[in-house]
């Protein structure tokens, strides 16, 4: 799995931007929390358009996090393997979202990354409870058989946000981004 550090999502998301404003105009971009962050506030920035957030968790007993902070890397590998697989297996929830007053408007909804497709289909089966005239999606990239409307390509990346990485250095380079973009967040 390749890493990519905070200037190459940054770079990526600007790749992404340029990407759907070749085609598409949307009125809001909507990221998905955690991982669509980064990607949507940079294509709001670079298209200039509002941005909202919706908080989609996908909720797995935190033993894994604790075990994980504690262990050698050989264990961390295992321990990664099993998350992965509850992860997968569990239900996106809609947790929390801004406002949303979408009627009639275009929007674009924003994550890192698709695997199984199953959040992006529960954003966007809650957004269109808000009878938006149209939905489109962009990832960075995907992984299995879900393709989004707009993506650079497929493969499996490890992001300075990603679920683990919080035990890394890239983790705080990360956090002081969010704090600099707060306003876009708000």
């Amino acid at each position: 799995m390749n890493k990519i550090d905070l200037k190459e999502a940054i770079h990526l998301s600007h790749q992404l931007a340029n990407m759907v404003r070749r085609d598409f105009v949307p009125d809001v971009i909507i990221t998905i929390k955690n991982g669509g962050v980064l990607p949507g506030v940079e294509i709001s920035e670079k298209l200039d358009k509002p941005l909202l957030e919706i908080d989609i968790r996908r909720i797995i007993d935190d033993k894994f996090e604790k075990k994980y902070s504690k262990a050698s890397e050989d264990v961390k590998k295992e321990i990664s393997k099993d998350f992965n697989k509850a992860w997968f297996a569990t239900e996106p929830k809609i947790v929390k979202t801004d406002r949303l007053d979408l009627k009639d408007k275009k929007v674009l909804l924003v994550d890192d990354a698709v695997h199984t497709g199953k959040t992006l289909n529960a954003a966007k089966a809650y957004i269109s409870t808000f009878k938006p005239s149209l939905v489109k999606t962009a990832t960075l990239f995907y992984a299995d058989k879900y393709v989004p409307d707009y993506v650079l390509g497929r493969g499996e990346k490890q992001y300075p946000w990603s679920t683990w990485a919080k035990f890394n250095e890239g983790y705080k380079v990360y956090e002081e981004y969010l704090k600099k973009h707060e306003r876009a967040l708000s």
